[in-house]
């Protein structure tokens, strides 16, 4: 029997968590023997030498207007020239060409698209969310990369839920593993995301501008790695507001910006601690890469990330409407013994070597193929 094409669709190979996740997808499929194509249409490319290495072939198509009428032709013409059998997306916009493009091709082609983020519905425009119920209801079947995303669109959307699944992130517990750590005398506490309001900097750096206050004595850093964007509501740089809260919080000598790279499991490891406080995400890539390296999360607690942190166990959650909730469980993180850190970081791994296998991954979208083309394929 011929192999199953597969064509996976994103926006580029930026440093983005869905990004790395597609890419990831990508290799482990051609592992298993499919042919692997991807298609972007921004020329950010991260990880583009990932894909290289594994010889998968790029087809790249430079989005030249607001629509993307050249994307959607190109994305045609490969779907019906390369004949390809599943096209797998992530992201809103990929989506929409996704299920689009195999719509007016000439192929049966099976269409699978992913969201990655929490679709925010009350503030979706009439256009997006009817642009968003004509995808889903046109593709073949539904992912999304955590149960909160999942269960609200089934919720509004009853007649979804035999067509949506969950698929966690999955990380390469091989080379996100822990190290032996010792006491340091400075604590080394992490932070990786775009910087952007999502990820919310501001509670962040207001949580250790008051930890700072009340314990000088204490020697730590704050390490931030991520891509600065211009995001801002009153014509200013979010990136350089943020660098400045940083002074006025007396934190210039225990902080440094770090951009994306490719070693990022090497910085895991020489911390202490991850850091996220995120008001919006899907299953956040930084929180799944950090728990797998051993290191305790003190994490936001909203969306799915109660089921990967018990608080006090695999790290501590904080509450984003208590404007102290970050310091408070900072204060308690810097209580612990060093036993104790490491116990949680102990814990950490448990939790990430049962969520975010590879293999486990690739099982539930293999079953998935199998599902959606009725054919036996190989687990």
């Amino acid at each position: 029997m011929a192999k199953i094409r597969i064509l996976l669709i994103i926006d580029s190979l930026c440093s983005g968590g869905a990004q790395n996740q597609l890419t990831l997808l990508a290799i482990e499929l051609k592992k298993k023997g499919y042919d692997v194509l991807v298609y972007t249409y921004y020329p950010q490319d991260f990880f583009i030498s990932r894909l290289e290495n594994h010889e998968i072939r790029i087809i790249h198509e430079l989005k030249i207007n607001k629509i993307g009428l050249n994307v959607i032709r190109k994305l045609t013409k490969t779907i019906q020239n390369e004949k390809i059998d599943i096209t797998i997306s992530f992201l809103d916009t990929p989506n929409f060409y996704n299920v689009l493009c195999a719509k007016i091709s000439n192929r049966k082609v099976k269409t699978i698209i992913s969201y990655r983020s929490m679709t925010n519905f009350k503030k979706l425009d009439w256009i997006s969310l009817k642009i968003k119920k004509w995808t889903n209801r046109h593709a073949e079947m539904i992912i999304s990369n955590s149960h909160h995303e999942r269960k609200r669109w089934c919720t509004y959307f009853p007649k979804l839920k035999n067509k949506f699944r969950t698929i966690y992130n999955f990380v390469d517990l091989e080379k996100f593993s822990p190290i032996i750590k010792y006491e340091n005398k400075k604590l080394r506490f992490l932070v990786v995301g775009t910087v952007c309001s999502y990820k919310n900097g501001d509670a962040i750096i207001d949580g250790f501008g008051d930890f700072k206050k009340s314990y000088q004595s204490i020697n730590f850093e704050v390490i931030w790695i991520g891509r600065k964007f211009l995001i801002n509501s009153h014509k200013k740089d979010y990136f350089n507001r943020l660098d400045e809260k940083i002074d006025q919080n007396n934190l210039r000598s225990n902080w440094t910006w770090k951009e994306p790279h490719l070693k990022i499991h090497e910085e895991y490891q020489g911390s202490d601690c991850l850091v996220l406080a995120s008001k919006v995400e899907g299953l956040p890539n930084v929180a799944c890469e950090g728990m797998s390296t051993g290191l305790p999360i003190l994490i936001s607690n909203v969306l799915d990330h109660h089921l990967l942190v018990e608080d006090g166990q695999e790290g501590f959650l904080f509450h984003l409407d208590d404007e102290i909730g970050l310091f408070k469980k900072l204060e308690k993180f810097c209580s612990l013994s060093v036993a104790e850190r490491n116990q949680m970081g102990l814990n950490s791994r448990k939790k990430a070597a049962q969520l975010f296998s590879k293999e486990k991954f690739m099982r539930q979208y293999q079953e998935i193929f199998k599902e959606i083309n009725s054919v036996e394929v190989s687990l």
